[in-house]
């Protein structure tokens, strides 16, 4: 699921914009998922035991995952459906982001 992201970090820090090029010589996750959960004297004590996992870099994957993108950023927008998520997730920020316009502004927080 994350092998893009680091593919991505891989190739930025090795083909920088500018100054000098960083080698990477490994990808990982570093992965804390609970083991075990004690509830005791009112308290939750959580075990969440380190688990390395590394990703391999395939520079021709990353490079035609990045032809996707692009492909799906320069065309045109989808249209939309009525049980499209991301869709609902656009209008919901869109909603946000008018309702905060409208706030009062001050050096107070509206709270």
């Amino acid at each position: 699921m994350y092998q893009s992201q680091l593919w991505a970090y891989q190739y930025a820090l090795e083909n920088p914009d500018e100054g000098d090029p960083l080698k990477i010589s490994k990808l990982a996750l570093l992965i804390f998922y609970p083991e075990s959960v004690l509830f005791e004297n009112g308290q939750a004590n959580l075990t969440f035991p380190p688990q390395w996992l590394e990703v391999e870099y395939n520079h021709d994957g990353f490079m035609n995952f990045m032809k996707e993108v692009n492909t799906l950023l320069v065309g045109p927008l989808p249209d939309e459906g009525e049980t499209c998520k991301w869709c609902a997730y656009r209008h919901k920020g869109e909603e946000i982001a008018h309702h905060l316009q409208s706030l009062p502004t001050g050096d107070e927080p509206p709270f």
